[in-house]
Order: C-alpha cells, then sequence, then structure tokens
C-alpha cells in the first residue's frame, strides 16, 4: 500500500481559483474484505488512527444510506471491469457532518480473479456544493425571468376577464341561478390574482427600500406566532446571535420568511418534533459570492432546523421553485418556499438548503450584515 497521500491541486476553466483538496490512499483486500488507509482517509472520515483496517462493511456504512447501495454495486461491478470511479456522500464520525468524496481506484488480479483493489479518496465538499449553488443561481434566474414574462401576460389575462365580467354583473343580479355563476368566476379572478402577486414577488427585480432590522427583536417578537403556528407537539428554540445584530432587510417580509420557513419545517413534523431557530455571521468571499451573483462581505445567516423526515437530494434541488410541491395531487397553499428565495434575493442575499433523509432539514436565511448594530425596525 502506498502510504504517503498530500493535497491534490486541482486546475479547472471556472471563475474559481486553484483548489486544494485532501486526498487519501486506500487499499482493499477482496480476499478478506478488509480495507487499508493512509492518515488522510482518516482525516476525511472523521476517525481515528484506530481504524487504520478495518473491515468493508464498516466503510460502507460511513456512506448515507440512499448512497450504500449504489456503491456496493460500484464495488461488486470493478471486480469485473478493473476500475472504480464514483461520487457519493458519507457522513463523518463524530461531529456527523455531511461530505462529498470522490473515489477512485483499480483492480489487481491474481490467476484471473481479482484479489485487491487501490486507489484514492477525495474530499470534494466546498468544490461540489460551489457547482450545485452555481447552477442552481442559474436556474433559479432562469425561472425568475420566466415567472416575469408569465406574470405580466397572465395580468393581461385576468384584466381582460375581470372586464367581461363586471359588463355582466347587472345581468347576473337579475338571475340566481347566473349570479352563483357570476360569483364563482369573480372569485377565480381574485384567486388569481392572489397567485399572480405571489409570482411577481417571486421574480421582481430587488429594489433597494431595505431597512435595519434587529434580528434578535424580531425574534423575540415572533416567539408566541412560532408556536401557534407549529402547534404544541413541537418544541421551539429561539437561538439569537449577539447582541444588537443586525441585517437589511424588510422587517414585515423577514417576518413572514420565518414563519414560512416554520409551517414548512411543521409539515415534515408530523408526529412533533423540534424546531431550531438561530443566527449567526458568516463572510461570503468574492469567489463564492461569483457562485451566487451577490455581493462578496458580511451576512447574517437565519437558520431554520427541524427534526423532521428530511428530503433526498432531487427535491431539495427543486424546492425553491414556484408552483413546486411534494403534496399529492400538487394541493400546495401559495408559492411557498419560492417566496422566500424571492426575498432573499430582493434583499441582496441568497437561501440555501441542507437536508437528509431521517435527519431533517435546515435552511439558511443569508442577509446583508447591517454595518451598525443599532436597529430601527423590528416590528
Amino acid at each position: 500500500m502506498r502510504h504517503s497521500a498530500h493535497n491534490t491541486l486541482v486546475h479547472s476553466s471556472d471563475p474559481f481559483p486553484t483548489r486544494i483538496f485532501i486526498t487519501g490512499q486506500w487499499e482493499i483486500d477482496l480476499l478478506s474484505d478488509t480495507i487499508r488507509c493512509s492518515p488522510e482517509v482518516d482525516e476525511i472520515f472523521g476517525q481515528t488512527r484506530s481504524y487504520f483496517s478495518w473491515r468493508l462493511n464498516a466503510a460502507l456504512n460511513r456512506f448515507v444510506s440512499e448512497d450504500r447501495s449504489s456503491v456496493r454495486d460500484e464495488l461488486e461491478q470493478a471486480r469485473s471491469t478493473g476500475s472504480i470511479e464514483f461520487e457519493k456522500r458519507i457522513r463523518r464520525v463524530g461531529d456527523g457532518a455531511l461530505r462529498w468524496v470522490h473515489v477512485k481506484g483499480y483492480t489487481s488480479y491474481a490467476d484471473g480473479k481479482p484479489v485487491r483493489m487501490a486507489g484514492e479518496v477525495i474530499d470534494v465538499t466546498e468544490w461540489r456544493l460551489s457547482e450545485d449553488r452555481r447552477r442552481d443561481t442559474e436556474k433559479m434566474e432562469a425561472i425568475r425571468r420566466l415567472c416575469r414574462r408569465l406574470s405580466h401576460d397572465y395580468n393581461n389575462l385576468l384584466m381582460v376577464i375581470n372586464a367581461n365580467l363586471e359588463m355582466l354583473n347587472e345581468q347576473a343580479e337579475h338571475s340566481p341561478k347566473a349570479l352563483r355563476f357570476f360569483t364563482a368566476a369573480r372569485d377565480g379572478v381574485d384567486r388569481g390574482a392572489q397567485l399572480n402577486h405571489k409570482l411577481s414577488v417571486f421574480a421582481a427585480p430587488r429594489e433597494d427600500s431595505n431597512e435595519t432590522v434587529n434580528i434578535g427583536h424580531l425574534l423575540l417578537s415572533l416567539e408566541r406566532p412560532l408556536r401557534d403556528a407549529v402547534g404544541e407537539a413541537i418544541e421551539v428554540r429561539l437561538i439569537p446571535g449577539a447582541i444588537g445584530e443586525s441585517c437589511k432587510a424588510d422587517a414585515q417580509e423577514l417576518k413572514a420568511a420565518i414563519l414560512s420557513l416554520a409551517i414548512n419545517a411543521r409539515e415534515a413534523m408530523v408526529t412533533g418534533g423540534v424546531l431550531t431557530i438561530s443566527t449567526l455571521h458568516r463572510r461570503i468571499t468574492k469567489d463564492f459570492a461569483q457562485t451566487l451573483g451577490i455581493a462578496p462581505g458580511d451576512y447574517l445567516v437565519v437558520s431554520v432546523s427541524d427534526s423532521g423526515v428530511g428530503i433526498g437530494p432531487d427535491i431539495a434541488a427543486r424546492v425553491f421553485e414556484p408552483l413546486f410541491t411534494t403534496k399529492r395531487g400538487g394541493t400546495a397553499k401559495g408559492l411557498g418556499l419560492s417566496q422566500v428565495y424571492g426575498f432573499a434575493r430582493q434583499s441582496g442575499g441568497f437561501v440555501t438548503i441542507e437536508s437528509e433523509l431521517s435527519h431533517g432539514t435546515t435552511i439558511f436565511l443569508h442577509l446583508p450584515l447591517s454595518p451598525t448594530m443599532s436597529s430601527t425596525a423590528y416590528l
């Protein structure tokens, strides 16, 4: 086995600078199903040197449950194909952090039979997340442009329908049956107008109408509404950060966004659980900001975590799309998380999600940090 390992420099044509990834070596004895690895592998997996030699099944259990069977299939196929390469998710020992690893290796044979696999494993989490963010940002911005056009055309149609209904109003008043049809049509136009308003909120370009919001005061003012919204079966934990920390946003829209996230979390905890809302500071570098189309600098992060059922990566990639819902029959109430996304973008920030089946969900709402720590608005 090669005991030496090194940091790998990866050059690409994207706008990001050269990155350094932790790389470790591994070797599988296919006759005994045991693995030996370099210290860097332990660093990636968050384990101690007591795991220098471990069983193959123990290694497989480090991968998240949704990826485990496909990793087994990759290993089995590599016995005959002679090579293996994949990117999957692991859960680190100790801190439980979710990481992406790139695994690559080759099979050795003796008398025509596979006896050994050896290769390298690279922690590519930051690169993977930055690429995902870049793709998600491009996709969501394309959807916003489409919604802007649809909202304009949809509004014109509603105006035509509404004008014709006004002309029929007098005649409908003289016929109970016609009045019922007229009322149903008018209600439909009103619901359409409400939906179109939400579409326009999602699609609207940013307006510089933000104010300084003391996030600690705002969370305290939301404590009772949050408990009422999620019900007694769910414990609400509010963990504000430093006293006086403030962000730039519309206070009422920020309240609505947090309540919307709480209600969304409630749907994932049908038998009860814990809802945790906390805040922290995060500095966004120029390179990271480029992937999101935002300004670099300091951001206040409002994280909303639930202990619910969680969602898979395919669904997590779509939750901020307008009209997307996981409810049966597509019976979502309003635009949900897409409005939170629209609010974040209009505020000069962004929103991200982390989730895993059976491990809950956390949504991070990033808003520009106020240059002053005094608050002028929080109600």
